[in-house]
């Protein structure tokens, strides 16, 4: 803190506040005039010391400045600027993860914390009318007995549908995602790093949008690829949605070409770096000026007029 301090900083911006104890102690401190939080965790730190949440125009829902402590500012596009993952050629196949070559395989890539137990139904939900599918559970996933519970109730074993998987290193983990065939996002907490590696990969997302910003991040991702057809309002259109993708391959390819076209306009977006900068700038020159920090920009991710 004294190190911070003695740099004599404009802004300090805090990538994420919330996973790390030491970090949110730093934040509690009045460590430079102006400070910030990213939607490294999207969500307020609820301290009087943090100013701003630099979040996403497209993540955000109209009311989203009710949500916050901090004064929202909407970044344009998902608010930051992605590169595009380094793929290699694959070395892998399906039948080294266990998959069966003549099933549609579903990944759902989550963290456990994700995985409320009132969506359970959804995975059996879409076993029911996809026969031939295979869901893909990394790091743990739901619980067995959860999934046993949920699949019983449809009158399936969810041994025959489910598999789990470890965390993978990073070439054996692309390598799945492009032995997959959909991507199952989670209700309420949406992936993030997740849903922009199975973009990358030219995955169709299904996705949910909740009501916070938190379970928005794929539905922002799609929004910049462009595509809204596998955007769900429903937990019955949900299914609908994952069911088609799984049953008409002709739809599910063209899903797949679209995200991949999209990907150009989702990766390296410079847009927000600008917008971010200009943002700085205006912070940083009315701190020098001993005008008041201006809150305008909790309207919108552009620049003060």
């Amino acid at each position: 803190a004294q190190q911070v301090r003695g740099d004599r900083l404009h802004v300090l911006i805090f990538p994420e506040l919330g996973m790390d104890p030491p970090t949110l102690r730093l934040a509690a401190l009045r460590l430079a005039p102006v400070q910030a939080m990213a939607w490294g965790q999207p969500v307020t730190s609820g301290l009087p010391t943090v100013d701003y949440f630099l979040s996403s125009a497209a993540m955000e829902p109209a009311d989203g400045d009710t949500h916050y402590t901090e004064t929202l500012v909407r970044l344009p596009h998902i608010g930051v600027c992605y590169p595009y993952p380094a793929l290699t050629a694959p070395t892998h196949t399906r039948a080294d993860f266990g998959l069966r070559e003549n099933a549609v395989v579903y990944l759902s890539s989550q963290a456990p914390y994700k995985y409320l137990p009132q969506h359970d139904e959804l995975y059996a939900a879409i076993a029911q009318q996809v026969p031939q599918a295979q869901i893909v559970f990394l790091r743990g996933g739901i619980p067995p007995t959860r999934l046993a519970k949920a699949f019983a109730a449809v009158g399936l074993d969810h041994r025959t549908h489910c598999l789990v998987l470890p965390v993978l290193p990073g070439a054996a983990y692309f390598d799945l995602l492009r032995c997959c065939d959909v991507y199952l996002d989670t209700p309420v907490w949406s992936g993030g790093n997740t849903s922009l590696d199975a973009a990358a990969c030219g995955l169709p997302m299904v996705t949910w949008p909740g009501a916070l910003m938190r379970g928005r991040h794929t539905y922002g991702i799609l929004q910049c690829l462009g595509i809204l057809d596998t955007v769900a309002c429903s937990q019955e259109e949900y299914v609908a949605i994952a069911a088609r993708l799984g049953q008409d391959a002709p739809w599910r390819q063209a899903i797949a070409a679209q995200t991949l076209a999209g990907c150009a306009q989702l990766f390296g977006d410079r847009e927000c770096v600008q917008a971010l900068m200009e943002f700085l700038m205006a912070v940083a020159t009315e701190i020098t000026t001993d005008k008041p920090i201006p809150t305008r920009w909790g309207a919108s991710g552009g620049a003060p007029a």
